[in-house]
């Protein structure tokens, strides 16, 4: 028993020692400077993220600047690397900080971005249906858009954002990444909110919120995307503040002023003088748009130029197809094709009623007019 005891007992102190020259060598390779200096490091990068949700962008920059030069003395490869990749995505944050100026008050407000191939394929197919039907019920059945019209070939592989305050999801938009030759940017578009008379999201800023919660995702993967630019979508009979509002958050017209009053406003000097909402473009229906760019804070200037030229041109060629007359017959040759037939008979039933309600004020005006006449004949019959 004895010797069994001093045995074990040898063998315990050697497992120690083993253990012991195990950690020395892990000292030796990270070196014990390093986990002092990461520890600091993490302390200064949670500071910058608090700073970054508090739009401090000062405070943030402070953070980062600490952070970076306790990343120059890291010796080990591997976590220098992680920490400045890190940092990398902190400084595009500190970058789009003047872009987040007006928060959504009240409740638990989160966005939620969701790109094919970057999210789980199960949980992508959800939001993606979930954005569906909110488009569906508000962009189709609300505002009579065609669902050939609102849903297209870019759905399947377009970026979906949603924002949920609470559970609920309440505003949603897409992005998607256009490629002309070499030029590659991202696409904005198709925003609504939820608006009924059980729920309202509008008017609370969020759809705003949405926008720029994307943009900022859009910059911070910039370098895998390829893209040094986003234009965003805005529909040509959107309201002036909402093109105001853009412009204030750092959008540009894609277009030069008198373009964009021609756009929006027309051309007298056209037949149809006023830009249609719809258009034909390769025989396929698609809905009039005015395009503002976004030139992202790391870009190349130079490239971002080049691209922007590409973007000028595709811009000017729907300003152009537009004001086609040919288009009034393109568009009435697909409209059947695009709208249901209950939809058509809707229409239909409108525009007779429309009509025989035009045709009713019309009697009521001209015997309102022979009324008159009679009344003024008996007045000069009086007079003589």
């Amino acid at each position: 028993l004895v010797l069994f005891l001093l045995l074990l007992s040898a063998a315990v102190r050697a497992r120690a020692r083993a253990m012991d020259a195990a950690v020395a060598g892990l000292e030796a390779e990270v070196g014990e400077p390093n986990l002092n200096v990461e520890k600091a490091i993490e302390n200064f990068v949670h500071g910058c993220e608090q700073e970054v949700r508090n739009r401090n962008s000062a405070g943030a920059r402070d953070y980062l600047a600490m952070a970076t030069a306790k990343m120059a003395k890291l010796q080990h490869g591997p976590s220098r690397f992680r920490w400045e990749a890190r940092a990398k995505v902190l400084q595009t944050q500190i970058t789009m900080i003047p872009f987040f100026r007006n928060e959504p008050g009240g409740g638990n407000v989160e966005v939620k971005v969701f790109e094919p191939g970057a999210t789980d394929p199960i949980v992508f197919q959800c939001k993606y249906h979930l954005a569906h039907l909110i488009r569906h019920k508000i962009n189709c059945k609300s505002l009579n858009i065609p669902e050939q019209l609102e849903f297209d070939e870019h759905d399947q592989h377009a970026m979906h954002a949603l924002t949920f305050v609470g559970d609920a999801p309440c505003c949603v938009a897409r992005a998607w990444i256009e490629q002309q030759g070499n030029a590659r940017w991202a696409v904005v578009d198709r925003l609504c909110a939820v608006h009924d008379e059980k729920y309202s999201y509008r008017g609370k800023k969020l759809s705003r919120h949405l926008v720029l919660r994307l943009v900022n995702y859009l910059a911070e993967h910039a370098a895998r995307l390829g893209i040094t630019t986003i234009v965003a979508h805005a529909h040509i009979r959107c309201p002036q503040e909402l093109f105001d509002a853009a412009c204030r958050h750092g959008f540009k017209y894609v277009l030069s002023q008198e373009e964009v009053d021609r756009a929006r406003v027309g051309d007298l000097t056209r037949n149809p003088p006023k830009p249609k909402v719809i258009y034909v473009e390769n025989g396929r229906m698609r809905i009039n748009t005015l395009p503002l760019y976004l030139t992202l804070p790391k870009a190349d200037p130079a490239l971002a130029a080049q691209h922007l030229e590409v973007i000028q041109t595709a811009a000017r060629r729907q300003l152009a197809l537009v004001f086609d007359p040919e288009q009034q017959r393109l568009i009435r040759e697909l409209m059947p094709q695009a709208l249901p037939q209950q939809m058509l008979e809707a229409r239909h039933s409108q525009l007779q009623m429309a009509m025989e309600e035009q045709n009713r004020l019309e009697l009521a005006r001209l015997q309102q007019q022979q009324q008159q006449q009679q009344q003024q004949h008996q007045q000069h019959q009086q007079q003589h």
